[in-house]
């Protein structure tokens, strides 16, 4: 968990600033969505941590929708997930 947390925070620290498109974003998002959804862990609740922890601006208002959301699908924002002989990874379709 500690580690999603970690990987949320800096995905969303990355995307900081008026230059970010927010469908870009989304699709960086559903990596983190669906990987909280396999460990069982609510994404509005992660999600909404990690905004809190942000400035004001875009970003923590799209964190806490995008976390919100219940259709967040890999195969909806262009991933899928593949077994590698280091185990799983995520890869562009």
């Amino acid at each position: 968990m500690a580690l999603l947390n970690d990987a949320l925070l800096a995905a969303a620290l990355d995307r900081l600033g008026p230059r970010d498109d927010p469908w870009d974003a989304m699709i960086d998002l559903a990596l983190h969505h669906a990987v909280a959804q396999k460990l069982a862990v609510a994404p509005p609740v992660l999600f909404n941590q990690i905004a809190a922890r942000l400035p004001d601006g875009p970003m923590p208002d799209l964190l806490r929708a995008f976390g919100a959301r219940q259709d967040v699908t890999l195969e909806a924002f262009g991933w899928q997930l593949i077994q590698t002989p280091e185990g799983p990874d995520f890869i562009p379709t």
